[in-house]
């Protein structure tokens, strides 16, 4: 049992953690964030914090310290992922105990069915 959940969490981070997921999840946690606390971000100031990281690049310091001047959006940012991700797991936990539940009650009728272990 221990084996197939270890297996399942090492399927599991992978897919969770690639671009395709991370970036969609965390433009959506802020777009949350900025709607419960009401933060407008200026086109303007975004289109600047860009402008940075592609002439200056995204590791030199100016791009950061711009960034961290946007105090309201990583404000909105940890809101929103807080929300975003209690939502999110109030969802999850039902389904994962349901399939342990259903998993482990296969698993106990195939040893009931096959006491030998054959």
């Amino acid at each position: 049992m221990f084996i197939c959940e270890q297996l399942l969490l090492a399927f599991d981070t992978p897919v969770i953690t690639t671009k395709l997921s991370i970036i969609p999840y965390y433009t959506m946690a802020t777009w949350v964030g900025m709607k419960v606390t009401g933060f407008q971000l200026d086109p303007a100031v975004l289109a600047e914090i860009f402008r940075l990281g592609l002439n200056e690049g995204f590791i030199q310091s100016g791009f950061w310290n711009r960034l961290a001047s946007q105090s309201e959006l990583l404000f909105a940012f940890g809101i929103g992922s807080l929300l975003l991700g209690t939502i999110l797991s109030l969802i999850a936990y039902p389904l994962s105990l349901r399939w342990i539940k259903f998993y482990r009650s296969r698993r106990k009728q195939d040893s009931l069915s096959n006491p030998q272990g054959d």
